[in-house]
């Protein structure tokens, strides 16, 4: 539930904002949020192996937004030359439910269904009074999801695969169109998917992490600026997820200790928009970093040399499309150092 309140004034040629550079287009915002919660959590033992569980959570938010814009270029048109204020409030009672069982002393399965809030808000350019008084809707998320916790040949190995699904109601989206970009809310979204991590940890100092997830993300309802987007993937989801980190530690006789790591991440390739256009694909990557450090006997300092992005993959970070044109930001290139930590 929420409630809005609005003081608008369209001006003709709105004063500069206080203590601002000089530029042809400017927009000066301001917000604040007061936020509060109530909650409590509960977890009771059926049985010596048996669980279960559950929580109640009642949020509000409530936000004052204050923008005005000064303009002389085609980016802010001269009819959006405006001054606003505006309020907005959301509450929503959240939850979640769920049991774990041993199955051993070595495993645990454990099942659950959850709720989510994430309140409302204003826009962050907005090019009209409309755009600017209109907030967008918060978003309502249902988590159903079930897994296994386990610990093998006296807990070198933890093995923990799980299964999700994810229901949302009102997804907030942000959209580019033309020279504007605002946020949106999708009538509905889902996300399905699984996950798993591994970790072997022998005597030795050796051990190597993995992790993989696979994941689903659609937009059920998403009908937004007169295009139908139901079906579409969700922006910036990458179906596959991989690491693997393979580390050694080696204690000498002084006590003293040398280390190292080296991390290897994939990620396959994501639409960096709802509208799933080819043009804006951010391709799959895979970044390789290590570190290599030496640590004192009695654990009061460490030197540790890095280097990231070792293959020196070119990679972009975020990318979008405004009125006809890509625009995209890249990640470094191949980066070396080293640090130095003292702990007294």
């Amino acid at each position: 539930a929420h409630t809005t309140r609005t003081d608008l004034l369209v001006l003709d040629s709105p004063p500069a904002p206080s203590g601002s550079f000089l530029a042809r287009d400017q927009y000066d915002q301001a917000n604040e949020t007061d936020s509060a919660a109530v909650f409590a959590d509960v977890t009771y033992a059926v049985t010596d192996r048996l669980n279960v569980f559950g929580g109640l959570r009642y949020s509000q938010d409530e936000k004052d937004y204050a923008v005005s814009t000064l303009a002389s270029t085609v980016l802010v048109r001269p009819t959006s030359r405006y001054a606003i204020n505006a309020s907005d409030s959301w509450d929503q009672t959240t939850w979640r439910l769920g049991a774990d069982y041993d199955l051993s002393d070595d495993v645990m399965a454990y099942g659950l269904i959850s709720t989510g809030f994430k309140s409302g808000g204003f826009q962050d350019t907005p090019s009209t009074p409309a755009s600017a008084a209109t907030p967008f809707d918060a978003e309502i998320a249902t988590n159903y999801e079930v897994g296994l916790k386990a610990q093998w040949f006296e807990r070198a190995l933890t093995f923990n695969p799980s299964l999700f699904w994810i229901d949302y109601d009102d997804l907030q989206v942000r959209r580019t169109v033309g020279f504007d970009t605002f946020t949106t809310n999708a009538g509905s979204a889902r996300i399905r998917g699984a996950e798993l991590t591994v970790l072997w940890a022998p005597e030795g100092g050796f051990s190597i992490g993995g992790a993989y997830a696979y994941t689903d993300a659609r937009f059920v309802d998403l009908v937004t600026g007169g295009a139908d987007l139901s079906g579409n993937r969700l922006n910036r989801n990458p179906r596959h997820k991989l690491s693997l980190s393979p580390a050694y530690e080696h204690v000498m006789g002084s006590g003293a200790s040398v280390f190292g790591a080296v991390d290897v991440n994939y990620e396959s390739f994501i639409f960096d928009d709802i509208d799933n256009n080819t043009i804006n694909v951010r391709p799959e990557r895979t970044l390789v970093d290590a570190r290599l450090g030496y640590r004192s006997a009695d654990g009061r300092w460490e030197l540790i040399g890095w280097g990231k992005n070792l293959t020196d993959e070119i990679t972009v970070t975020h990318q979008y499309i405004l009125a006809g044109g890509q625009f995209a930001y890249y990640g470094p290139p191949k980066t070396y150092g080293a640090t130095l930590r003292w702990r007294y």
